[in-house]
């Protein structure tokens, strides 16, 4: 058998292009977030990373995920790793992984720090008769993401943090692909065309065409406008700050929302810049 493969099937049929609504409580406050699971993320959580010495590994990670569907990547390959016995009990126990997700302890980083290094501020935990301890990491707040899965003989991940909460529910986000796109109006269409032809546009297309391959143009920018257009500037800015344009300073941000001003609808309530709301005035 394929192990390999079988994790990847497993992945693709069971999270792959998922989202889950995980809401937890601790002490009468209560901590909310989406989880969503992409291709690009079982390179990580399965621990291919780490196996350095396999050259056909060494691509990006949602290539990495296609070519394992469909086989030109096997467990044959990546056994021949000396760093193989690294990662084989997560391959050999990933499909408990959808356990873990809805296991009803959920660790949240403290202020000492993260999880024995790994860079998570969440990790969803259960325990198991067969190998111990299986640790589910995520990082995000805005947007939520996987980080990696580890299969650990003790439980030494929790014993240092003790920050814990109780997950009350986790259920799985329905959500349909096209929403955004049958809410397109003519007018946004104008919105974007002009926004993509000024300087913002070379922005967007680093965005579109580097690190987010897998985003919507046009969707995400929408989504943006339409948020903006109806006052909700918090909600804009988190779908900005969720994208590879995230790590851009908060001018950029402001430019964004100054050329949304420019070609936003007429009928829509306007902003100005986040901060300095206008500066202008006195000059």
């Amino acid at each position: 058998m394929d192990k390999l493969y079988e994790a990847a099937k497993f992945y693709n049929n069971e999270l792959n292009g998922r989202s889950f609504y995980l809401k937890a409580g601790k002490k009468g406050n209560i901590l909310e977030f989406n989880i969503e699971f992409k291709a690009e993320h079982f390179y990580h959580l399965t621990g291919l990373h780490k196996l350095l010495d396999i050259k056909s590994l060494q691509i990006s990670s949602g290539l990495a995920f296609n070519r394992i569907l469909n086989k030109r990547i096997t467990s044959v390959d990546i056994e021949a790793s000396r760093f193989y016995k690294d990662i084989e009990d997560r391959l050999e126990n990933f499909k408990d992984i959808k356990q873990v997700l809805y296991s009803k302890e959920l660790m949240v980083k403290s202020l000492h720090g993260e999880f024995n290094s790994i860079r998570a501020d969440f990790m969803l935990t259960e325990k198991s008769n067969d190998y111990g301890y299986a640790h589910l990491f995520l990082k995000g707040t805005d947007v939520t993401f996987p980080v990696t899965f580890i299969i650990h003989p003790t439980n030494s991940y929790l014993r240092n943090n003790p920050n814990k909460w109780t997950v009350l529910s986790v259920e799985e986000v329905k959500k349909s692909r096209d929403n955004t796109k049958k809410d397109l109006t003519e007018q946004d269409k104008e919105v974007i065309k002009r926004i993509r032809s000024s300087k913002l546009g070379s922005a967007f297309n680093k965005l579109y065409k580097g690190e987010d391959k897998s985003a919507n143009a046009d969707d995400k920018l929408a989504r943006i406008i339409t948020f903006f257009a109806d006052d909700n500037t918090e909600q804009a800015k988190r779908i900005f700050k969720s994208s590879a344009l995230g790590h851009k300073t908060e001018d950029d941000l402001n430019t964004l929302f100054r050329g949304i001003n420019l070609s936003s609808r007429p009928q829509t309530k306007q902003k100005t810049d986040i901060k300095n709301k206008d500066n202008s005035k006195g000059k």
